[in-house]
């Protein structure tokens, strides 16, 4: 059975796989994202995801993610058939330490994406990083004016550290503010990396954190959630790139693979148990996954309904280091 998630602020139900776009106008060509997204809606998927700096990274056009979606919403008239979640307030690509959560560089993420997405509301609004020198009293009253405005549903939070988002919380809960409905966080089976991480100003779901969304049932969005297909590969005995190796081979997957095993002997796919693992938590979650072929997303939307047994779910999350 589908678990649906509930997102405070959002009346429908959310399908607990989000299309991720971070590739769309880039590596993905138009043509083919407006054939997933077709697709992904076709399949009952319900909730889109992209991020106002996503394709920034190509010299050019800016907020080319978001513009693909903005046409594909025009063209197939879309927009009253799913939900658009988008973040803003990234630092520049270039100098990853620049804060840019005053509210005149928040007032102009929102505006651009907006236009981009050729829509007059964003149903899920993050803030991409933090500054933790920023009061989030100064934060959350640009986003509560957001949603008075209607230019936004509900709002989230996507890289900040436990301590600010319980600061946030604790600060919304006392001055009668709707908070955070979400968090927005690197959340796999896989184990990685974590000092790519850290060079990013990116966090992930650790046990202090994972502790914490079971205790508030604060939805989780889970972005990276398919590792990049690292499992898929290592069981179907595919080539591993480099730069694969560096972020998601070690021990401590090669013994998570293991556990693995048996199930897959059984019959299930290592997306079922991939995309499981997040779905199957103790607290709402939403597992983000890009694809570069349709048979990839069609194959994780049968994962959001395969039958995994929770004690392997509980065994693979005492197993994970990071």
């Amino acid at each position: 059975m589908i678990n649906y998630v509930k997102i405070k602020g959002i009346s429908q139900k959310v399908y607990p796989v989000s299309l991720g776009t971070v590739q769309f106008g880039t590596s993905l060509a138009e043509s083919d994202a407006h054939k997933q997204m077709d697709t992904f809606l076709e399949l009952g998927g319900n909730l889109i995801d992209t991020a106002h700096v996503y394709g920034d990274w190509v010299p050019g056009v800016t907020g080319r993610s978001e513009r693909v979606i903005g046409g594909w919403l025009r063209e197939r008239k879309t927009r009253e058939k799913v939900l658009i979640s988008s973040k803003g307030a990234h630092p520049p690509l270039n100098s990853i330490h620049q804060s840019r959560l005053q509210p005149e560089d928040m007032e102009k993420d929102l505006s651009e994406s907006l236009k981009n997405l050729r829509t007059d509301r964003i149903d899920l609004y993050f803030l991409h990083r933090d500054d933790p020198s920023v009061p989030v009293a100064q934060i959350l009253t640009w986003l509560e004016q957001q949603m008075r405005a209607g230019r936004i549903r509900s709002y989230g939070c996507s890289n900040w550290s436990l301590k600010r988002l319980e600061e946030a919380q604790h600060y919304a809960s006392n001055n009668n503010l709707t908070g955070f409905a979400c968090n927005q966080i690197l959340d796999s089976l896989a184990d990685f990396d974590t000092s790519i991480l850290k060079a990013s100003l990116m966090y992930h779901m650790d046990p202090l954190y994972r502790e914490a969304h079971h205790r508030t049932q604060l939805p989780v969005m889970a972005y990276m959630a398919a590792a990049k297909g690292y499992f898929e590969k290592i069981a179907a005995g595919l080539p591993i790139s480099d730069q694969m190796k560096k972020m998601y081979d070690c021990p401590s997957n090669h013994d998570i693979f293991s556990k693995m095993r048996p199930s897959l002997e059984s019959g299930r796919s290592v997306t079922d148990i991939v995309c499981q693992f997040i779905l199957k938590q103790s607290y709402p979650a939403i597992a983000i996954a890009a694809f570069s072929k349709l048979e990839q997303m069609q194959a994780w939307m049968r994962a959001a309904d395969a039958e995994v047994p929770g004690k392997l779910i509980q065994e693979l999350t005492k197993m994970k280091i990071v």
